[in-house]
């Protein structure tokens, strides 16, 4: 096989032109498995394409790793290799507790935006020669007022993100083909429907190619916020330690950064010393964020567990204000528009963020909880076929308990910090009652047939 297309490898790497079997594939979709089946926005695009093209990609990929890597910003983790969810989940938890020990009011913004990969602007990741005409058609798609078209334009003149990331040329021109004339089909029909936004989910590039975009956005974020006399400064320790008060003495560092970010999951870091100052710099930074997705084409989701802020206030005042927003229902807070109406984010106590849930005050009650709801809806998925199953040793039978439910339990467990008396005990007869259910499952038909 490698033979017989090695010449078509060799033509399209020197001329930097993919075939156009390369550039589309069939889009099929996928029930997300929550909400009504009736409704399109339950389901997920996944696009099916050619082996071929997915092993050049792959390739191409691994060309844009190593300016990737140091143009990402502080807490972006994905897509990188040896980056796990669970890294940014322990961000979240570590920024919490500091927060506490320092006696700040802090909170989180947990930030969804609308099928991100399919509305990113292309030209936001490599440069292209845009006449004036597709720029005013790519504006028309946005639902902003014309005052802000110049300001549109403005940003797809400046440089693109590969270009900041000081890409090779040559690496940027692949990558520029790789976008240029893409195209899908649906499943049983006959035409073709060409695309023009978005990096291509389902592609071995997508999940990078859409990093280095999200980057140059939330870049211009930081920058307004810096200008204006809001820096999002986070304080970190300088050394890799374990355990750092083993050191006596060691370094910080401050950098500026939103919050840890996984392709497009972005959870927004904020903390004040009062009650008031945090609602008011929650607004201003959120606003501000809004301001440059929407204008970047995406649209932030609002709806009830999506776009959601879970906060924790203290000190003067913070009675009063956690009157004034808890006495809607559902809470709700403001939050500012420069081109449009106002938005409004829910306020929760607990958000499902990277796999973890994560609780008001950073509480694990909920979390254990959790983990412990999966890890029993796991065992019953298995247990007639496997843990009651009389053919297979108990031996086998303990082992595939501990690879299917305990593994389910213990996932992100590494981050969790000590429990309090509260939470260990809820952890513990959670566990207890899992190895009850498979000993149960082991002899209860045995203790029947004994009793009969």
């Amino acid at each position: 096989m490698a033979r017989a297309f090695v010449h078509l490898a060799w033509k399209q790497q020197l001329l930097v032109q993919e075939p156009v079997s390369y550039k589309g594939g069939i889009l099929i979709q996928a029930f997300k498995g929550r909400g009504s089946p009736g409704l399109c926005e339950n389901y997920r695009a996944l696009m099916v394409s050619s082996i071929l093209a997915k092993a050049t990609h792959r390739r191409l990929r691994s060309g844009t790793m190593d300016s990737f890597s140091a143009y990402r910003l502080p807490l972006q983790i994905g897509g990188l290799a040896g980056r796990s969810v669970a890294q940014g989940a322990h961000c979240l938890l570590s920024y919490v507790a500091m927060c506490r020990r320092e006696c700040k009011s802090y909170a989180v913004l947990f930030v969804d935006v609308k099928q991100a990969f399919y509305r990113l602007f292309r030209e936001h990741i490599v440069s292209t020669k845009l006449s004036d005409t597709a720029i005013q058609r790519l504006f028309s798609t946005f639902r902003l007022p014309s005052t802000a078209f110049s300001e549109f334009a403005r940003e797809l003149e400046e440089l693109s993100a590969m270009e900041a990331a000081g890409a090779s040329p040559f690496v940027q021109a692949h990558v520029r083909e790789a976008l240029h004339g893409t195209w899908f089909k649906l499943m049983g029909a006959e035409r073709l429907s060409q695309t023009r936004r978005g990096s291509r989910p389902g592609d071995n590039m997508a999940d990078i190619l859409f990093a280095f975009a999200f980057r140059r956005i939330l870049q211009k974020v930081l920058d307004q916020l810096r200008d204006e006399g809001c820096p999002m400064q986070v304080e970190s320790l300088g050394v890799a330690h374990p355990y750092p008060d083993q050191l006596g003495v060691y370094p910080l560092v401050s950098f500026d950064t939103l919050g840890p970010i996984w392709a497009d999951d972005l959870a927004v870091l904020v903390a004040a010393d009062t009650a008031q100052l945090l609602i008011n710099k929650l607004t201003y930074v959120g606003g501000v964020l809004f301001d440059h997705l929407e204008r970047a084409g995406m649209q932030v989701n609002f709806g009830a567990g999506k776009t959601e802020a879970v906060i924790d206030i203290r000190g003067p005042g913070a009675v009063d204000i956690r009157k004034e927003l808890y006495r809607h229902n559902p809470p709700m807070l403001e939050f500012p528009n420069r081109d449009g109406p106002k938005r409004f984010c829910r306020l929760v106590a607990t958000d499902k963020h990277l796999g973890t849930v994560f609780s008001h005050r950073g509480r694990l009650l909920p979390e254990i909880r959790h983990r412990l709801g999966q890890a029993r809806q796991a065992f019953r998925k298995h247990r007639k076929m496997i843990f009651s199953n009389v053919n297979l040793p108990i031996k086998t039978r303990t082992q595939l308990f501990v690879t299917l439910v305990l593994s389910v339990l213990q996932f992100n467990i590494a981050i969790w910090p000590a429990l309090s008396n509260n939470e260990h005990q809820a952890f513990t007869k959670g566990v207890q009652a899992l190895y009850h259910s498979l000993a149960y499952a082991f002899w209860a038909k045995k203790k029947k047939h004994l009793a009969g």
